[in-house]
């Protein structure tokens, strides 16, 4: 009674307007719902699906006693690994397996599926601006495009772990199901896969990509509330037939699943590696339902007794018929050592037995192509001394069985023992291929194209580490490129100590800057704008910064005094105290009070430090003179230069001994400047550094760049440092730090020092390493996260792209003139 009349209450509570619009949105719904009943497929394919019920947490209802969950697991790099952390991978794999106990079971799934080369060009493309630079995007969209076509051989490879489980209790089922879904994961993310369980909607757009390959799925499990049907509708393809003893038609697909017959007597490690890399469209499913212990072994007794039996019975015949009873099939022998050494096993070792039924489904376009996609598969079976052949009259009850229902509908099974079991591991190689990465190259192990998203890391900092000639300069200009192409309000920042990248700035229609003694190009290094405090009082990191500054070029080896850091302090706060006044609004005519106000330069500083009663003030104006009024005085005049450009190229090159410190310290300082700015705006900042090692020569510019690689992430900010000098630059322990919590490293040929120091540091294996090791150029390492993969990057010659980008001097003259040319006319 309370319940209707709070409802009740509730409704006439809505106005008009309201009512209105709920039941237009309920006639909606309900209009949806009639039309999902009418294009639903027929209650026959929908049944051929073998399960009950799917529910939104993506738990899933078989039958009355069994239920099931899927994980979802990436690649770990086993074929690349150490032989010792092959071994390693091995027994965890094997312990997975040894936990699952009762009535429950395990189905590995593993799905190749040819990716959709316009759907992935529309995600990871370039988007035409009308800026004057959609030539080079389309260059960068013509690069990708061919490295997805000519290889034809990018595949998404996606991995699922079903754990189904048995029992009368149904809360006591799931809560068995979540604790050993908790183990899987636990082992899979110690394995170095990152592991989850898929919801309801994520399950069923696996079902959806198998059933109805090509199609997207549109669906909420809130259609089902006034639709009236199951999520069988969903994902049930158009038709499903079954005419063939071997094959069948799936919607527009033809079709084929077939079955491991014939196992070795050792299997290997290169089954499921061998068939995953076929190109086409197949699907792996391995059911393996544990054997409780004691009926293990009484099969294993039962079956030797057997043998043992025929064997008595053979040598009683040869005696009888004068024959030497010693001689027997070689086999029977064999087999009855075996079954013995295997209740040894079984005993001593940890092994149980598992009944093990292996499918593959494969599914092409066309008969022809379906038949020469599953003789492929055959014959990688047969690598691995395998037999795979067709399952006749069973592939109604086998494609329920290779979806990721989790039930083994198929009547066929072979007993494994745990190390038989886990040496069909899944794991390959690692993948990087997000769909809003930027492009850096082919996967040398898979051949396909690698995409990173910088931005989606814990901590986006990067490196960039090869010897000269590697193509590190290449490979960070091909990516700042990218990213300006790619995002029209990033900002991208360079700091260049050789002059390696005004063809970038140039080419971006960006800003370059040279900054030098005598040069007419000035950046303020006391420029301050509101947001520079990150939320505190941005006078004082400003005067902080500006006390460093002094430190540096008067300081000495004591450093500088108490009294003159207290002089520098309060010269800040009043010089920055007249500035803001200055500019700041008129409450009553709301323009500014002083429109002569100007930013504040070391000129204004030394007049304010000389206006002060202390004798120590006029001294410290006189001794930085020379960086104010004398031939060090780059840094003294306000801005000229364009600083709201968004690609602005730092050129330091020409920066003297004395002057290198101090210019590096205020380039930096103007790029924090750029980046509280931009996080007010909403924009991203990205930061290249070339020649980083050289901030670490000194230990103020080292402390100022730390804390700004420190708090990029905080700030929207993505630096990263390039350098050739590895051995050099990790000799700061700030560098290494840097290093060591940088979620990105872009590794190309190393020197023998430089290899081995970052082996040891990034815990590189042996294999790895050799990635790096005498590697041609634009080949090495890429790490992001937690993925690890052996890159390959040969973008073609004959672009203005490649012109830009290389570092050849002859590169670099045709450039230059081609760009003089393009002026001229």
């Amino acid at each position: 009674m309370f319940t209707r009349t709070a409802k009740k209450s509730e409704n006439t509570t809505m106005n008009k307007d309201q009512k209105r619009a709920l039941a237009k949105f309920n006639a909606h719904k309900k209009a949806r719902g009639r039309k999902q009943r009418k294009d639903a497929p027929s209650r026959a394919t929908q049944d051929a699906l073998g399960y009950r019920a799917l529910y939104e947490d993506g738990t899933m209802q078989i039958n009355d006693h069994e239920w099931s969950r899927t994980i979802q697991f990436k690649d770990v790099n086993y074929q690349t690994a150490a032989r010792d952390k092959q071994v390693d991978y091995f027994t965890q794999y094997g312990d997975l397996f040894n936990s699952i106990e009762g009535d429950s079971s395990i189905e590995i799934t593993v799905r190749n599926e040819r990716v959709d080369v316009d759907e992935f060009m529309a995600q990871s493309g370039f988007k035409k601006q009308g800026d004057g630079l959609d030539p080079l995007r389309q260059e960068m969209d013509d690069y990708m495009l061919s490295r997805l076509q000519d290889h034809g051989t990018s595949m998404i490879k996606e991995k699922y772990m079903t754990i189904t489980t048995h029992g009368e209790d149904k809360q006591v089922v799931l809560q068995d199901l979540g604790g050993m879904c908790d183990t899987a994961i636990e082992t899979l993310r110690e394995m170095g896969s990152d592991a989850h369980v898929l919801d309801g909607a994520e399950r069923l757009a696996v079902l959806n990509s198998s059933l109805r390959p090509g199609t997207h799925l549109h669906f909420s499990f809130e259609d089902l509330k006034y639709s009236g049907l199951t999520t069988h509708s969903v994902i049930a393809p158009t038709s499903l037939t079954f005419k063939d003893k071997k094959t069948f038609e799936l919607g527009d697909k033809f079709a084929q699943i077939i079955y491991l017959r014939q196992y070795p007597t050792q299997l290997s490690d290169r089954l499921f590696r061998d068939i995953t890399k076929i190109i086409g469209d197949l699907e792996v499913s391995v059911h393996i339902k544990p054997i409780a212990q004691d009926k293990a072994m009484n099969s294993v007794r039962l079956k030797t007794a057997m043998m043992n039996k025929e064997k008595s019975e053979l040598q009683r015949k040869a005696i009888k018929d004068g024959y030497d009873p010693s001689i027997l099939p070689a086999d029977l022998d064999f087999k009855i050592k075996e079954a013995d050494e295997l209740l040894d096993q079984m005993r001593e070792a940890n092994q149980k037995l598992f009944a093990v039924t292996f499918l593959v489904m494969a599914k092409a376009d066309s008969e022809e192509d379906l038949r020469q996609l599953v003789t492929k598969i055959k014959t990688a079976a047969n690598t691995s001394l395998c037999e795979m052949v067709n399952l006749d009259y069973l592939q109604k009850q086998a494609l329920s069985s290779v979806l990721v229902i989790g039930k083994n509908y198929v009547p066929i099974n072979r007993q494994l023992t745990t190390s038989a079991v886990a040496i069909m591991l899944p794991f390959t190689a690692q993948e990087l291929t997000e769909p809003s990465g930027l492009l850096y190259g082919i996967n040398q192990v898979t051949k396909n194209v690698i995409t990173a998203d910088r931005r989606k890391l814990k901590a986006g900092n990067g490196l960039v580490m090869g010897r000269p000639g590697a193509g590190k300069s290449f490979a960070t200009k091909m990516e700042m490129i990218s990213v300006a192409l790619r995002d029209p309000d990033a900002e991208v920042l360079i700091i260049d100590p050789e002059r390696e990248y005004p063809a970038v700035g140039e080419a971006l229609n960006g800003q370059v800057v040279r900054i030098s003694p005598g040069t007419k190009t000035f950046i303020n290094p006391l420029e301050i704008n509101e947001s520079y405090g990150d939320d505190d009082d941005p006078v004082l990191l400003k005067t902080d910064f500006v006390t460093t500054v002094c430190e540096l070029l008067i300081g000495g080896k004591e450093g500088l005094t108490s009294e003159r850091r207290s002089l520098i302090d309060r010269a800040c706060r009043i010089m920055y105290r007249d500035y803001f006044e200055g500019v700041s609004l008129d409450p009553v005519t709301g323009k500014q009070k002083n429109p002569d106000t100007k930013m504040p330069t070391l000129v204004d500083f030394s007049r304010v430090l000389k206006s002060q009663p202390e004798p120590v003030g006029k001294q410290i104006a006189v001794e930085l003179e020379p960086f104010i009024e004398g031939s060090l005085s780059s840094f003294a005049h306000q801005t000229n230069v364009d600083t709201s450009n968004r690609v602005m190229v730092f050129d330091v090159k020409d920066l003297g001994k004395n002057m290198r410190s101090f210019g590096m310290m205020v380039v930096l300082d103007e790029i924090w400047n750029h980046i509280t700015a931009n996080r007010r705006e909403g924009k991203r900042t990205w930061i290249y550094v070339d020649e980083m090692q050289l901030l670490f020569t000194n230990q103020y510019a080292s402390n100022y760049f730390f804390e700004l690689w420190s708090r990029a992430r905080k700030w929207g900010a993505i630096p990263t440092g390039i350098t050739q000098n590895v051995e050099t630059m990790l000799m700061s322990a700030d560098a290494q730090r840097m290093l060591s919590n940088s979620e990105f490293v872009l590794l190309l040929d190393q020197a023998t020092n430089d290899r081995d120091s970052l082996v040891d540091l990034l815990k590189l294996s042996s294999h790895e390493a050799g990635y790096i090791t005498n590697a041609k150029q634009g080949h090495g390492l890429l790490i992001a996260g937690q993925t690890t993969v052996p890159f390959e990057n040969d973008f073609p010659k004959a672009t203005k792209l490649y012109k830009i980008m290389s570092t050849k001097p002859e590169d670099m003259d045709q450039y230059k003139k081609r760009s003089q040319d393009e002026d001229a006319n």
